[in-house]
């Protein structure tokens, strides 16, 4: 369902509800903004929230009546929030305009974060420091009160991820790779050091080869497989590897396959929304800036399955393509080296991702 289609339906509900809201006209006074921002940042929803302005509330009907003239655009908005005193971390929001029955309207995108509650540690406008303001079904918190002591505890639970089970937990602390003790290569674990139960045990590797491994200075390549320990108990279990003999430490990375005519390529990825690369970051943190410079990184980094389905479509729109695959200069150099068919290909999609990304 496309984001449109999210939005169409949530109006056609005619009411509203604890991740969504209604404004006929965009904000004006920007008080209410914030209060509208914190509260629905703090709803306990699992769900990225929604302010649609431009639409009736639901006493009026929820008709779709527009917007027009000059309206604040999503850098006032972003400023806005930067230039207030929050407690540590910040909403993350998103302006979308949108067109429905021939009509703009603004969507406001609150993401759903685990850094949950968001407070102002000094007062703004009507708002007091201190206070956590939330959303329950399609109601705020008032703006001269706080929410209750019960739902207080459960954003701080889950800020700390205090009630998810051990392999969700281990997929979320996977992001706080300042917290972790990791010197892969050299000690055969790492371990998250506020919870040193959760553990990460590197097996041996073994020398193997793969496409990408002829991008680096050295093709050598080292292929192991790591575990994922809670306690004792192993909860799940990633590749993991070197290359440029064993100056760099990877996640293994996803592999896609590119059918064309009667020729079949595959080049290699990862999404961002994956917990393979939450794994590539950590073991490969001390390298990140170098891979990013490579003028040919044969790793793609996609924001998430939509975005690598528009990259191929890319990919495919391009002009004569086979013959562009086949004359791409470092595919050629690196087919004569290794007799590869796949790395003329795999040379031309790197090409073709910088130039979509415009890097």
């Amino acid at each position: 369902m496309t984001f449109q289609e999210i939005i169409y339906r949530l109006i056609q509900s005619r009411r509203e509800g604890s991740f969504w809201d209604f404004k006929e006209i965009a904000y004006e006074n920007n008080g209410d903004f914030v209060y509208d921002v914190l509260c629905m940042a703090n709803s306990m929803c699992n769900h990225d929230k929604y302010i649609i302005m431009g639409v009736s509330d639901p006493n009026s009907g929820c008709n779709i009546v527009g917007l027009s003239g000059d309206r604040k655009k999503q850098a006032d908005y972003i400023d806005l929030l930067r230039n207030l005193q929050f407690a540590d971390a910040r909403p993350e929001i998103e302006l979308r305009m949108i067109t429905l029955d021939e009509k703009e309207i603004d969507v406001l995108v609150i993401y759903e974060s685990s850094l949950k509650p968001f407070y102002l540690t000094k007062p703004y406008d009507k708002l007091l420091p201190y206070h956590i303001y939330t959303r329950t079904v399609d109601s705020n918190t008032p703006k001269d009160k706080s929410a209750d002591f019960s739902v207080v505890e459960r954003m701080w639970r889950q800020r700390f991820n205090l009630d998810l089970p051990p392999k969700e937990k281990f997929e979320k602390i996977l992001d706080d790779v300042d917290n972790w003790h990791v010197d892969v290569g050299n000690e055969d674990a790492a371990y998250y050091e506020p919870s040193p139960e959760y553990q990460i045990i590197f097996g041996e590797t073994r020398e193997g080869w793969e496409c990408y491994s002829n991008f680096f200075c050295n093709e050598k390549s080292f292929f192991g497989e790591a575990e994922f320990k809670y306690h004792t108990t192993t909860l799940f279990k990633m590749s993991y590897g070197f290359v440029d003999e064993f100056r760099i430490s990877i996640a293994i990375p996803e592999i896609a396959a590119f059918s064309l005519k009667k020729n079949y390529y595959f080049y290699y990825y990862f999404k961002k929304d994956s917990v393979r690369y939450k794994f590539q970051k950590l073991i490969n943190k001390d390298s990140t800036e170098y891979l990013r410079q490579l003028a040919h990184n044969p790793f793609l980094v996609f924001e998430n399955d939509e975005e690598k389905m528009d990259f191929e479509g890319f990919l495919k729109s391009t002009p004569n393509l086979e013959d562009e695959i086949m004359k791409n200069e470092l595919g050629q150099l690196l087919y004569n080296v290794k007799n590869h068919p796949n790395m003329r290909f795999l040379a031309f999609a790197i090409d073709k991702y910088k130039e979509w990304k415009n890097l």
